[in-house]
């Protein structure tokens, strides 16, 4: 994310960056005082980002956890519903520290949240720390800041390109903000996932410039009030950019993936370890399978609980395929095999997941203690 505020007026740059390919926007009119916006994400419609009818811009970054203490004496943070309610009644980013300073924020775990108002000001909000500010100029990434004194030893390549372009030179024209989007983008491998959209906020004048998909040339401009006057609605961002090739290929290849996860669990599909792999490489989905692993762990534990041991095993061993840093899906391996007893097995999965995860992991640790333990 970046924010320039430069002769009266500020801009904001943020790039989405995510595997999902089902990005959205939708418009909300504004109820008796508060007021409208439009929120961007994907088909959960969970809001990523937003801008409201005064100028007020959001957006979120995703960074390193940290493990912070509840404070139980505080709100209870819910992020769709608080999120909705800064947008509908806040116009500045004093109005939005004095409402989240009422709450708990631990929810955010390994996210940060932005905020920009018209006259440039901004909010950095980590889970335990909140940093306003007022630059001129200022780029943000996926770090935070409070822990982060100086920002040139940050190992991001593209926020410090970013850095070195704004240190050289800062403009507000459309070429120059859409050359700072650019190198602040993203190409994942494969032609999964990176920047699903980008957008440049025009905060004095409530519009904003919709990119999609690594395509930095052919932009489409919105204007909030006029999208607004068009009344409340759903708009998938895909459809907007009915020629980005490239874009639509992507999410031909999630929707492929999103449908083999529904075979996966409705039919007999993970019950053949041959069938499944044959129809991974037919559908070609093997790059995007990486991105589902949570969905088929939990899946694969809802396999063990309905006596289905083979099926849960097919789908563990798949995650550990296609994601091998999937340390729970070894530990699961270990612990299936340990109660069949083949503990040399059951010794090399959680072997693996100890190495993988050594600081959260009691249950890998001490089923090697046992093994080597039967062992001897």
């Amino acid at each position: 994310m970046y924010k320039i505020t430069k002769g009266g007026k500020t801009f904001v740059g943020d790039n989405v960056d995510y595997w999902d390919a089902n990005s959205r926007m939708w418009f909300e009119n504004a109820q008796g005082d508060e007021m409208g916006a439009v929120y961007f994400g994907f088909d959960n419609l969970y809001p990523q980002g937003a801008m409201n009818e005064a100028g007020l811009v959001y957006g979120s970054l995703n960074v390193t956890p940290r493990e912070v203490p509840a404070n139980k004496h505080l709100l209870s943070f819910d992020g769709r519903m608080v999120m909705r309610d800064i947008m509908k009644t806040c116009k500045t980013v004093g109005e939005v520290y004095s409402k989240l300073i009422l709450y708990n924020r631990t929810p955010i775990g390994d996210g940060m949240l932005y905020f920009v108002d018209q006259s440039g000001d901004y909010l950095i909000v980590e889970v335990d720390t909140m940093i306003r500010g007022n630059d001129s100029h200022y780029v943000i990434s996926n770090f935070c800041p409070s822990q982060t004194p100086d920002f040139s030893t940050v190992e991001i390549p593209f926020f410090q390109s970013a850095r070195k372009m704004m240190k050289d030179q800062v403009d507000t024209s459309l070429n120059y903000l859409t050359a700072l989007s650019d190198t602040l983008h993203q190409s994942w491998s494969n032609n999964v996932g990176g920047t699903q959209y980008t957008l440049i906020f025009n905060l004095s004048e409530g519009s904003f410039q919709l990119f999609y998909y690594h395509d930095f040339k052919n932009p489409i401009k919105f204007n909030l009030k006029a999208e607004l006057s068009r009344g409340n609605r759903t708009v998938s961002i895909p459809d907007v950019f009915p020629n980005n090739a490239l874009g639509h290929a992507q999410l031909a290849q999630y929707t492929k993936a999103h449908d083999f996860i529904k075979q996966v669990k409705d039919t007999d599909l993970a019950k053949d370890s041959i069938q499944l792999a044959t129809y991974i490489q037919s559908e070609g989905i093997g790059p995007m399978i990486n991105f589902f692993q949570k969905e088929l762990y939990f899946q694969g534990y809802d396999f063990l609980k309905a006596d289905k041991k083979e099926s849960a095993i097919n789908l563990f061993k798949l995650n550990v395929k296609y994601c091998p840093k999937s340390w729970n899906s070894y530990n699961s391996l270990g612990d299936i095999y340990f109660d069949e007893k083949d503990y040399l097995k059951a010794l090399s999965y959680f072997t693996r997941s100890v190495e993988l995860n050594p600081e959260f992991n009691e249950n890998g640790k001490s089923k090697i203690k046992k093994i080597e333990k039967r062992i001897k």
